[in-house]
């Protein structure tokens, strides 16, 4: 297994090294790569508290005071990119043991006595490195979940880096309709099952317990058809957007933006299923249901724009704005009041971008953010 940061004997040894006594809390993201780490993780480690979360400067600080009231003493986090949290993460680290597995971009290495950070390439999504790392210890008992794992490679974009695993897989569970590219991927037999998932944690958007108490019981791909009914209803809210973007998105440089009325939070899928058609474009999409937040998510499949550094400068200040991501696909969210601002302000990078290449993601495998070199 490729890392940037950590150890993997290390972290075989952590999860090897839980004993009954323990009292384990496990945190991961709310997408389908999150929703799937902590399944295969809590499939593993017994855990008083499971819990998705969304990306936040204050998500370790708020954590703080649950996890000294269940006297938690060893805590887990998937797919949860916490650069903004490392100093949290350090306060944390003096009450509990802690686990780290995330493929975001970091600005340093986390690992301490007490912190067992593994940190991958972008292209190893959570629920594959999880999965990976309890084989060890499993064995077969955690195979039974392995094409949620090779859902959740196809939702992260990450097919092309892990084709093998994913042919093994089509193989065991005979899929006809194979995936070929990071695009493409998704209309294969593995790739809308992880369109089924998405769409049923976006219906569940404001109450992902009730969905995880049903996510929790699926084991075998004919369980999924329980969250037919949920994701059919978000499917129609995608298919009406998309059709919307065609007509009215706005478009600067190479980049089309859209800001669309919804009533799901469904802009992850929006600019996922749009950059498979405009690879070579910069999408910015937005969705506005009426709540005091407006999301963003954005694409760029070439590679040629550092997306989380342009959401970075373009809701910089901006008050209780978030962003992060991987180069080639980025979020986050702004307050309603603040969208004439940000869109202000990528509007202007943008253009600034057309003439200085301010924002390209990768030359000769580094990466540029803000004329600092950072490695991929």
């Amino acid at each position: 297994m490729e890392l940037i940061y950590g150890n993997e004997e290390r972290a075989i040894h952590f999860l090897k090294d839980i004993a009954e006594k323990d009292r384990v809390a496990i945190f991961s993201h709310t997408d389908v790569d999150g929703f799937v780490a902590g399944r295969v993780m809590h499939e593993a480690v017994p855990a008083e508290i499971i819990q998705f979360l969304d990306y936040s400067p204050s998500l370790v600080a708020n954590l703080i005071t649950l996890i000294e009231e269940k006297k938690i003493n060893k805590v887990i986090f998937t797919d949860l990119n916490l650069e903004q949290n490392r100093d949290d993460i350090r306060e944390l680290s003096k009450r509990a043991d802690i686990l780290i597995i995330d493929h975001h971009e970091y600005s340093e290495d986390l690992n301490s006595d007490a912190v067992t950070f593994i940190k991958t390439p972008s292209t190893a999504c959570a629920a594959y490195v999880a999965y990976q790392l309890l084989r060890k210890i499993s064995g077969s008992s955690i195979e039974k979940l392995d094409w949620l794992v090779g859902a959740a490679v196809i939702a992260d974009y990450t097919f092309e880096s892990n084709k093998e695993f994913i042919r093994t897989l089509e193989k065991k569970y005979l899929c006809s309709n194979q995936a070929q590219t990071n695009s493409q991927a998704f209309q294969s037999d593995l790739g809308l099952l992880a369109i089924k998932i998405n769409n049923a944690t976006i219906y569940f958007d404001e109450n992902l317990e009730k969905f995880y108490q049903i996510f929790k019981k699926i084991e075998k791909r004919e369980d999924l058809q329980i969250l037919e009914t949920y994701a059919s209803k978000v499917q129609k809210e995608v298919d009406k957007s998309l059709n919307n973007f065609q007509k009215f998105h706005e478009k600067k440089g190479d980049m089309l933006f859209y800001l669309a009325q919804v009533k799901y939070g469904i802009t992850s899928i929006i600019s996922t299923v749009l950059s498979s058609k405009y690879p070579h474009n910069t999408l910015i999409f937005l969705a506005d249901s009426g709540k005091e937040y407006i999301k963003i998510s954005s694409r760029r499949q070439d590679g040629k724009v550092n997306l989380p550094e342009l959401l970075k400068k373009s809701t910089s200040g901006l008050k209780e704005a978030t962003s992060g991501g991987h180069v080639k696909a980025a979020g986050g969210s702004i307050k309603r009041e603040d969208l004439e601002e940000f869109k202000k302000r990528l509007f202007s990078l943008i253009r600034k971008s057309q003439k200085t290449p301010l924002f390209n993601a990768e030359m000769n495998g580094v990466a540029f953010c803000d004329f600092k070199v950072i490695r991929l």
